[in-house]
């Protein structure tokens, strides 16, 4: 009768207890730790992290998934930001306004510029091309660019207007050309430039952006908290931030932290506050709580390398791994089952009227536009959200002065970009 009793015991705890596997805590030499400030990844095995100890040292690396985490001594604390291009690039800034780098994985350091000024944000896009931003004089950023490994720093031709402390949360590089900044809370513009700060010029935007990211040059997603309810608002475009749909959750908090786009998928984002953690599958559209940890998760930052192996700082020095995705591959669409096609236009060549057809596997939101052969947009044919299903566009010659020649019409999803060539015979 004891073991009958026992073994319906062990069954009982074992099913009451809660099991996170999906998320696993990294307990394997780290030390208890301080505020974490900053955590990047390269490969499914590579991570780097900094959550400072009494000393401001607290850098880790591991090169095994996180079994083994090594302590790496650094020249000087109080990170803000870190990059990891490999097993042996490391990039990291400080709010002293230092940029330090590293090519033998952490064990000697370089110091790179010394601005004066906190730098809070840095991205390396390969081993040489990357941008840095941090507090600059009058009012204004100082955004950095370096062609050379992070060797040399050169400041932005122009620089926007901030009126407060840059926070990484706020600003964010697509390419080497392509950036968008938030400055808040006094002045609270959106920025944009695409010449690689030749020009900035302000977007429409309405609200407060604690956070911004951008999966590409179109497709972002900003938080805003509604602090009478203690909930967030979330922004998402399609276009580049020209317009914006602004969606009203219920999911309550105090401040969020971090937004990471699942590499390759838009449609799928982990949202980091101080309290939880949260993903979506719809693009920000609705989200869905993820268990981590008992009590408040205390979150910081999130980074993903692939579909599967992503990693989660927390403050304490807590790291949270995952190898499957976080448990939510399996409940999702595969973006490789859906069909996208952008059919050829018929008649080809046509004069003036022809028609082109697309087809959608999955709701989105959709661009179709027809450019020159210099990339001039010619015309806006589709631009809204569709839903799954195939489609026929008119597109008439007769309503643009148009001379004969080659055109380009591209079909722009969530998921993916179409282009296909068009000849017009006058």
């Amino acid at each position: 009768m004891k073991r009958i009793l026992t073994f319906i015991l062990i069954i009982l705890i074992s099913v009451l207890t809660p099991i996170y596997s999906q998320w696993e805590l990294q307990k394997n030499y780290i030390p208890k730790l301080g505020v974490g400030r900053a955590i990047d990844a390269c490969d499914s095995l590579t991570a780097i992290f900094y959550a400072p100890d009494e000393n401001l040292q607290g850098l880790f690396i591991t090169y095994d998934g996180g079994k083994n985490w090594n302590a790496r001594l650094i020249p000087e604390g109080s990170i803000t930001d870190i990059v990891i291009r490999d097993r042996n690039l490391i990039w990291y800034t400080t709010a002293s306004g230092k940029i330090f780098y590293s090519t033998d994985g952490g064990l000697q350091w370089n110091l790179s510029i010394n601005t004066g000024k906190e730098i809070t944000y840095i991205k390396m896009f390969d081993n040489f091309f990357g941008i840095a931003a941090g507090d600059g004089e009058n009012d204004k950023t100082n955004i950095m660019k370096t062609a050379s490994a992070g060797v040399g720093w050169y400041p932005f031709d122009k620089q926007p207007t901030a009126k407060s402390i840059v926070d990484w949360r706020r600003i964010d590089f697509i390419d080497f050309n392509t950036g968008y900044f938030f400055s808040g809370p006094t002045y609270s513009k959106f920025h944009k430039t695409s010449d690689g700060g030749q020009s900035w010029y302000e977007i429409p935007f309405y609200g407060y952006a604690y956070l911004i990211k951008f999966f590409n040059k179109e497709i972002g997603i900003t938080c805003d908290v509604d602090w009478n309810s203690r909930t967030y608002v979330i922004s998402r475009t399609f276009d580049g931030g020209n317009s914006w749909e602004t969606i009203h959750t219920n999911l309550q908090g105090t401040w969020p932290m971090d937004f990471e786009y699942m590499p390759g998928n838009p449609s799928q984002i982990w949202f980091v506050t101080v309290e939880d953690l949260y993903f979506s599958q719809d693009g920000g559209k609705t989200w869905e709580k993820q268990k981590v940890s008992e009590g408040e998760l205390k979150g910081v930052d999130i980074v993903f390398v692939d579909k599967k192996h992503g990693w989660l700082l927390c403050t304490e020095g807590r790291i949270y791994h995952t190898v499957n995705g976080g448990g939510i591959i399996s409940n999702v669409n595969n973006e490789e089952k859906m069909v996208f096609e952008l059919g050829q236009n018929f008649p080809n060549p046509f004069n003036p009227e022809t028609v082109i057809n697309y087809q959608l596997g999955k709701r989105s939101y959709v661009t179709l536009k027809v450019y020159d052969l210099l990339g001039k947009e010619i015309a806006l044919l589709v631009n809204g959200e569709k839903e799954p299903g195939n489609y026929s566009i008119n597109f008439s010659a007769k309503e643009y002065p148009l001379s004969s020649g080659v055109y380009l019409y591209k079909l722009t999803t969530r998921y993916k970009s179409y282009i296909k060539k068009m000849v017009l015979i006058k």
